[in-house]
Order: C-alpha cells, then structure tokens, then sequence
C-alpha cells in the first residue's frame, strides 16, 4: 500500500511538472518565433524597408494568442459544476414536463453547493437553492443514478456530463480534455478561448516558418531537391556535432521544424474542436458518451451549438474575444447537460 501512494504521487508530480512544462513551451516558441522573424530572417532576406507588414502581423497574432490564452485561464475556474447549476437551474422550468416523461425523479437532479458549505437541489419550480441538502454519502440511493454521480474528490453529486480533473482539483463540466500546452482543462465555460487560440497559433506558426524557411533556402542549403532536409531538426543537430553547420542555423532549423510541426498540430486540433462543436459534442463525448451512453448531441441545429460554446455571433470571437457575451443556452441543451437523458433510457 505504501508504495501505491508513492508511485500515485511521482505520477501526478510528473502530470503536473509536464502541466506546468507545456506553458512554458508554448510561451517560449510564442515569443522567440515573433523575435527571429521581426529582427533577423526577415531583414536578412527581404530588407528591413519591406518588412513593415511583418511587424503589423506579429503584433496581431501575438495580441490574439496571449489574451486568449489569458482569458483561458481566467475562466477555466468557471467550468466547475456549482457555477453552472445555480445559473442555469432555471431553464429546467421549461424541461419538467419531458422528466416526468422519461421517469427522473427530482431528487436526481444535480446539486450545487453553496459559498457556505452547504448542499442544494434545483428544485420542482426550477429555482436553485431552495431545498438543502445533506451529506450525500448518506444517501448511497441517490450517488450514482442515470443522470448524476458523487466525486469522493469534490464531495458532491455532480451530472454524468462533469468529469473530475486531479490537476484542475475540480469537476469540469461538458469537459472535453485537459490541455498540458495551456495548463488547464478545456470546459464549458473556456473553450471558446481554446478554439480561438488554436487557429491564431496555428495561423502564427505556420506565418513563422515561411520566413524562417526562406531564410534556411537561400543561407543554408537550396530546398529543392534535397537540402530541405536539412532543416529537420535532428539532422540540423546532427550536422551541428559535426562541423557542418554553425549554432545559429542549427537553433534556425530547429524553430523551423517545432513551428512546422506546431502549426500542424494546432490546425487538426482546431478542426476537431469545431467538427465536436459542430456536432454538438465534446471530444470525451463523442468518443465514450455518444456510444457507451448514447448520448444525444447539445443543441437542434448548427447555429444553437455555436451559441452555446461562443455565444451570440460566433465568428466574432476570431476578431476580438467576446468574454462579456455569455455562452447562450437553451432549456434542451441544459436538460441534456445537467440530466444526461438519452432516448434510449
């Protein structure tokens, strides 16, 4: 039993040095693309007269990428569960017809608790915080049902939709994953700010890697035919070790390939999020829930899943982050939330 727990604690001091490691990786390739390419490849290849709409660029993806990575952060503490029960209890008025057709009784409802400790059920008329409730592990009958669980961790009954994240120390609702590169769990409340984030990163790094890629062409080997594998990253290495290639261009070569793979990375990750989105999924829904479960999709068309992770005016949120227009749901979309009612229950 002992060793158990020491091998359980190395395993989350590692999750959380690579947390912590992923940060700073992002920030370090963020900057030190933008510094090369303002202040080196650029100049060198075009002249510094010609690189003004560099200048305009790296200002904007910059601006882009760091306030959403910072409004990221700031509302990943909003996906927990007692945020979102006691705002949306409400839109349940509208749903108690439809629970009383599947057969939910209301003590299944999820709960929340209060800034005093306490525990509370939305109750019949929709309104949170009316009925206390009491230690549920009081109540083994009512832990786990078809639409809710108990976290031992969190000490509450939350939705089946809401996952626990030993990193975050929290109960992610609509969780989709934790992210080790932005240092925290994309829910809910943040993933509009993940999305965001993902296209102008990889927007950024693939910008990056054309001037960087110039540079390499015309001062370190020709591309075509074979020079371009010179700028893979362990061969750049490799040719460094052996005197065949100066530390500058070695570094060059290297940023080159972590940009290239980045923005590759980036991309099919943002292409996921919206097919999710789109879908009305999560990605841990799509994969586990809609077929374990079977799990119905958020939302009854295009326009009110794009509603519910960005709020009004979606494409909007790519100019500017909307963070004063809250994510819009519906009473459909808070029953299929908070209850988890598929068809087939």
């Amino acid at each position: 039993m002992f060793k158990g727990n020491i091998m359980k604690f190395d395993v989350k001091k590692l999750y959380v040095g690579a947390n912590y490691l992923g940060v700073v990786y992002t920030i370090l390739v963020t900057i030190g693309v933008a510094i090369i390419n303002l202040w080196h490849t650029c100049p060198a290849v075009y002249g510094s007269e010609e690189c003004t709409i560099v200048y305009f660029w790296a200002v904007l993806i910059l601006s882009e990428v760091t306030a959403n990575l910072i409004l990221f952060q700031y509302y990943r503490n909003r996906n927990q569960i007692s945020y979102w029960t006691v705002k949306s209890s409400t839109l349940l008025i509208e749903e108690s017809e439809k629970l009383s057709k599947f057969g939910v009784p209301i003590e299944h409802i999820p709960i929340s608790e209060s800034t005093d400790g306490e525990y509370y059920r939305v109750n019949p008329g929709g309104v949170a915080g009316a009925l206390p409730y009491h230690d549920p592990r009081l109540y083994p009958s009512v832990r786990n049902t078809n639409t809710t669980k108990f976290c031992y961790d969190c000490n509450i009954i939350t939705p089946r939709r809401c996952h626990h994240c030993c990193l975050c120390n929290m109960c992610v609702l609509r969780k989709d994953h934790h992210c080790f590169l932005t240092g925290g769990c994309v829910g809910l409340a943040n993933q509009r700010y993940f999305i965001v984030f993902l296209f102008w990163a990889s927007f950024g790094a693939f910008y990056g890697c054309w001037y960087n890629f110039w540079y390499l062409n015309e001062f370190v080997n020709p591309w075509y035919p074979f020079g371009w594998m010179t700028y893979i990253g362990p061969v750049a290495l490799f040719r460094w070790a052996l005197g065949y290639s100066s530390l500058f261009n070695m570094f060059l070569a290297v940023l080159f390939s972590i940009s290239f793979a980045s923005g590759f990375g980036a991309l099919a990750f943002f292409i996921a999020q919206m097919f999710y989105t789109l879908y009305g999924y999560t990605m841990h829904d799509y994969h586990v829930g809609r077929l374990r479960d079977h799990l119905e999709s958020d939302g009854e068309n295009m326009s009110e899943r794009l509603a519910l992770v960005f709020g009004r005016r979606w494409y909007l949120n790519f100019f500017v982050p909307q963070f004063w227009v809250p994510n819009q749901m519906t009473p459909g979309i808070a029953r299929n939330i908070f209850l988890s009612i598929s068809k087939d229950l």
